[in-house]
């Protein structure tokens, strides 16, 4: 897996996300979904969600996701 550093440019966190890994949507109208990640755009993030029976890919602010392993306390 190709490994991508990006940058949360509210707190300018590093996260390390990874291309394949299952990821989780932290905030916005979105929050709580989950998929892949797929792909990297810069400051965004490509996520195949998990929707059955349809493929649904979103393209999102790389800010609004945390690995799915992450704990999300708020």
């Amino acid at each position: 897996m190709s490994e991508q550093k990006l940058y949360d440019s509210s707190d300018q966190v590093a996260l390390r996300l990874q291309l394949d890994q299952r990821v989780r949507v932290n905030r916005g109208t979105l929050e709580g979904l989950s998929g892949v990640l797929v792909g990297i755009r810069g400051d965004r993030c490509l996520i195949k969600l998990d929707a059955k029976p349809r493929a649904v890919v979103l393209l999102i602010d790389a800010a609004a996701v945390l690995p799915r392993e992450a704990n999300l306390t708020k």
